[in-house]
């Protein structure tokens, strides 16, 4: 695929949901570089009306893959649940589309593997995933903090990083819901060792009432780290400080969302530039994802390898 000198890249949505409408449309909109030309949404009237309140000069389409065949598509723009994420990513890459895709990456591992392989087939075009927005901030201050030796030797963590192996346990608390039988766990709770040797716990609930926020603590033998993700405020203490502080983000730490912005640029780079996460990324986490499957399934604990 060549792109001409001033041609706008023309991109074609596949699933626009209130994730695309709220977080990517308004920098998509914005960039100069880039022109929304159709619309695939779960149904043939979601998609007009998606087009005819956001975005006029756009075509509704019927069904994703004859928006795969609209002319002079650059990007396919994923939207849709996990469940489609493997089949419109293949199908876009190997008609030569460039492809952003919303997280999680996939609905198994196996899935996603065959979509990194598939990008690794078409080396010429970009593949990103969505980041999550939750924690972004303030990444650059936590692996900062971290790789300065502030906590010491991290020996318990709640949340994800460079997980070893899982054991994990689900409960439906509600078993129907609506009407439907429920299968997918109200809470889980998931026990993970660490590549650096610390224990940790995720901790996910749909039901609790009054529940924390989502954030992330680290507790290592020289201190304490909290990050809330919903404030982006972290704080440090040291053993025998009186109490936590909250740490300083420096402007040049801040990490602000500009996703949109980033993917359209490595587009343009032409494979100068590749942008993260990439489905390398999305397959390390998606073999956390799929541990904690097996794990639950199996009752057992369960070994990631890479």
């Amino acid at each position: 695929m060549t792109q001409k000198n001033n041609h706008k890249l023309r991109i074609g949505i596949v699933g626009a949901g209130g994730i695309v409408r709220t977080r990517h449309l308004p920098a998509l909109k914005k960039n100069p570089d880039v022109e929304i030309v159709a619309v695939s949404n779960s149904t043939y009237e979601s998609s007009e009306k998606f087009c005819r309140n956001e975005l006029p000069q756009a075509t509704p389409m019927r069904n994703w893959a004859d928006l795969l065949a609209v002319p002079d598509l650059d990007i396919i723009w994923i939207g849709t649940p996990p469940y489609m994420h493997s089949a419109v990513t293949i199908s876009a890459l190997e008609a030569g589309k460039h492809v952003f895709c919303q997280a999680r990456m996939a609905m198994d591992l196996a899935e996603a593997r065959e979509m990194l392989a598939a990008s690794k087939r078409y080396p010429e075009l970009v593949t990103m995933l969505c980041p999550p927005p939750y924690g972004m901030r303030a990444d650059l201050l936590v692996k900062k903090l971290l790789a300065e030796n502030y906590l010491g030797r991290p020996h318990h963590v709640r949340l994800q990083s460079d997980i070893t192996g899982v054991f994990a346990r689900g409960k439906i608390v509600h078993p129907i819901r609506q009407g439907y039988e429920v299968i997918i766990p109200d809470v889980l709770n998931v026990l993970c060792s660490f590549e650096n040797g610390a224990e940790g716990v995720l901790e996910f609930s749909g039901v609790n009432a009054f529940a924390p926020g989502d954030r992330c603590e680290i507790y290592g033998h020289r201190g304490t780290l909290v990050y809330d993700f919903a404030t982006d405020i972290v704080q440090i203490g040291k053993v025998g400080d009186k109490e936590m502080r909250v740490a300083d983000l420096p402007p040049d730490l801040a990490t602000e969302w500009h996703v949109e912005d980033d993917f359209i640029g490595a587009v343009k780079s032409k494979g100068r530039v590749r942008p993260h996460p990439d489905f390398e990324d999305g397959v390390r986490y998606m073999r956390v994802v799929q541990a904690v499957a097996d794990s639950r399934a199996r009752n057992e604990w369960v070994p990631i390898k890479s």
